[in-house]
C-alpha cells in the first residue's frame, strides 16, 4: 500500500456542485477556486498530504443575508 499522487484543480466554480448538493440551504455565487493536493502513502501506517488553495472571490447568500469575501489563500499539512 505505497503510492503518491497529485491533484490540481484550476478555475473551478463550486456553484456547479453545490446547487446539486445544497439547493435549499445556501446559495454560492461569484466564486472561483484553485486547489493543489499532493499525497503520499508509505504503507498502512503512514499517510501524508499537503493542500494549498486560493479563492478569488466568494459570496454566500441565504435568503436576504449575504456574506462576501474578496479572496484568500490557505495551506495545510496532514499526516
Amino acid at each position: 500500500m505505497k503510492g503518491h499522487g497529485h491533484i490540481e484543480i484550476a478555475r473551478f466554480h463550486p456553484i456547479c456542485c453545490l446547487v446539486f448538493f445544497l439547493p435549499i440551504l445556501l446559495e454560492v455565487t461569484d466564486s472561483e477556486l484553485n486547489l493543489n493536493l499532493s499525497f503520499e502513502a508509505k504503507g498502512q501506517e503512514m499517510f501524508q498530504a499537503a493542500i494549498e488553495g486560493t479563492v478569488s472571490k466568494l459570496t454566500l447568500r441565504r435568503g436576504v443575508k449575504k456574506l462576501s469575501s474578496e479572496g484568500g489563500a490557505s495551506r495545510g499539512l496532514f499526516s
